[in-house]
C-alpha cells in the first residue's frame, strides 16, 4: 500500500529538537525539561500523521475502508451487501467500473477475484514466462479463510482450484489460453517482538489473549492480498486497541523481507513482553 506520509519517528524527534535548539539558542541535553517537551512534541506529531495518512487513504477506493468504502459505492450506484467485508465490497466496485475487455488478462483476474472465496488472484501467460507452453495460463490465487472473526489469506485447495478453473475455462467469458496450471502462493512469516505496558491490575492471561487476538487480526489483514505492506506503526495502532495496554514500549521487527510475485505475508513467531 503506498503511503503519503513520513511517519519515521527518528526524524520527526531530530527536526523537533533540532527546531527547538535553534529558538532556545543552544544545545539541549537528553535529561532536560526541553528534551522531555521535545519528545512529547514528537509523540503528538506522529499521531496527527497517523491520523493524516489514514484520512488520505480513503479518498481512493482502493483503500478505502469502513464508512469510507461505503461512500465509494454509493457514488458508484452500488451498496454494501450483508455480511460483506470490505474486501469483497472493494473488488465488486472496482471490478464492475475497470476498464477491462473481455477476455484480456486483466478480465480473467477480476473474474477470479469475483468468486467469494478467492481474496486474490494474477495470472501469467506466455508473454511474461516464456517457459509456458502454448495456450498455458499459469494462476496464483489466496483463498479466503475465516477463523475467530478474522478473515486471513491462506494456500488455496483444490476445490477452490476447481472453481477458478471452470470460471476461467468457461467458453461465454472468453479464453485467452485453453489449459489452466496453478502455482501455489508462497507465504513469507514476519517474525519479530512487541514490549507492551499493561493497564494497572489487568490480568495477564487476558492481556496475552487480548495482545495475541489484535496481532492475529493485523497479519490476517495483510495476508489477504499479495501486495500488502508491512507496516510498524499501523501495528503499533492496531496493539492499542487491546483491552488492557496501557501503552506499546517497544516494537522489533527489522529485515523484513519485500513481497516477490505470488508470496503474502503471515504472522511468524512474535515474542511478547509485557510489564
Amino acid at each position: 500500500m503506498h503511503e503519503f506520509i513520513d511517519k519515521d519517528p527518528e526524524k520527526i524527534i531530530t527536526n523537533t529538537v533540532a527546531h527547538i535548539e535553534q529558538k532556545y539558542g543552544q544545545k539541549i541535553s537528553e535529561v532536560s525539561p526541553e528534551r522531555i517537551l521535545a519528545d512529547v512534541f514528537a509523540y503528538r506529531e506522529l499521531n496527527i500523521r497517523i491520523d493524516m495518512e489514514q484520512l488520505m487513504q480513503q479518498n481512493f477506493v482502493q483503500t478505502a475502508t469502513g464508512v469510507a468504502l461505503d461512500r465509494w459505492g454509493e457514488l458508484f450506484g452500488y451498496t454494501r451487501s450483508t455480511g460483506e467485508t470490505d474486501a469483497q465490497y472493494r473488488s465488486r466496485i472496482i471490478k464492475t467500473y475497470a476498464v477491462v475487455v473481455n477476455g484480456t488478462k486483466q478480465a480473467y483476474e477480476s473474474k477470479v477475484k469475483a468468486i467469494p472465496e478467492v481474496l486474490d488472484a494474477f495470472i501469467i501467460s506466455k508473454r511474461e514466462d516464456k517457459t509456458l507452453p502454448p495456450g498455458v495460463l499459469k494462476v496464483t490465487i489466496l483463498e479466503k479463510s475465516e477463523a475467530d472473526g478474522i478473515v486471513s489469506g491462506k494456500v488455496p485447495d483444490s476445490d477452490v482450484q476447481l472453481k477458478v478453473n471452470q470460471t476461467l475455462l468457461n467458453p461465454e467469458f472468453g479464453i485467452i489460453g485453453d489449459d489452466i496450471t496453478f502455482k501455489a502462493p508462497v507465504t513469507v512469516p514476519v517474525n519479530g517482538s512487541v514490549s507492551i505496558l499493561k493497564q494497572l491490575g489487568y490480568d495477564d492471561a487476558e492481556l496475552l489473549k487480548n495482545i495475541n487476538f489484535q496481532l492475529s487480526s493485523y497479519f490476517g489483514k495483510l495476508s489477504q492480498s499479495f501486495s500488502s505492506s508491512f507496516g510498524v506503526y499501523d501495528l503499533e495502532k492496531e496493539l492499542l486497541k487491546a483491552g488492557g495496554v496501557s501503552q506499546v514500549t517497544a516494537l522489533a521487527f527489522t529485515n523484513i523481507p519485500t513481497l516477490k510475485v505470488g508470496e503474502f505475508y503471515i504472522k511468524g513467531t512474535i515474542n511478547i513482553s509485557t510489564h
